[in-house]
Parts: C-alpha cells; sequence; structure tokens
C-alpha cells in the first residue's frame, strides 16, 4: 500500500465517521426533540405519546449502533495502520 493511498484511504474514513458522529450524537443528546415531544404531550393526543414512547425506545438502539459504528471504525483504522507499516517494514522503506 502506498503513502498517498493509506493517507486517502484515511481521510476518507474519518470524514465518514465525522458525519454519522454528527448524525447520531445529534439525536442521542438534542434536548430540544426530548422537550418539543415532552410538551406536545400537554394536547393529550394519541399520536404524541405515541410520538414520545417510540423516541424513547429507539434512542438505546440509536447509542447501541453508534458504539459498533465507533468500534468497527478502531478496528479497521488500526488494521490498515498495522498493514501499511507491517508493508513499509518489509520492504526496507522508511
Amino acid at each position: 500500500m502506498t503513502t498517498k493511498k493509506f493517507v486517502i484511504k484515511t481521510v476518507t474514513k474519518i470524514i465518514i465517521y465525522a458525519i454519522i458522529s454528527t448524525i447520531a450524537l445529534s439525536l442521542l443528546t438534542n434536548p430540544i426533540i426530548t422537550n418539543e415531544l415532552a410538551l406536545g404531550q400537554m394536547e393529550n393526543s394519541n399520536e404524541l405519546y405515541l410520538l414520545m414512547e417510540t423516541y424513547n425506545k429507539v434512542r438505546p438502539f440509536i447509542s447501541i449502533i453508534y458504539g459498533l459504528i465507533t468500534a468497527l471504525f478502531a478496528v479497521t483504522t488500526i488494521s490498515d495502520t498495522y498493514n501499511f507499516i507491517k508493508t513499509k517494514t518489509n520492504k526496507g522503506e522508511n
């Protein structure tokens, strides 16, 4: 693997991970969503209650999926770095 290919691959992974992180963390930590849903329940609407319950049930799954994506990102990046260093060491290049 060439240095240029390694850098491009790593930067691409970081950009994709940053986009996924932005979306996931905005869904997990955004107080506006929970406040709006809670205030909407004051209307005693069945639909708004269902929306609040669905949000509360889906939130842990988003957290777990985000954790798995983070672990996958870390493993693939470490693996690519290890292979890059191993290839450079075996060829005798610095």
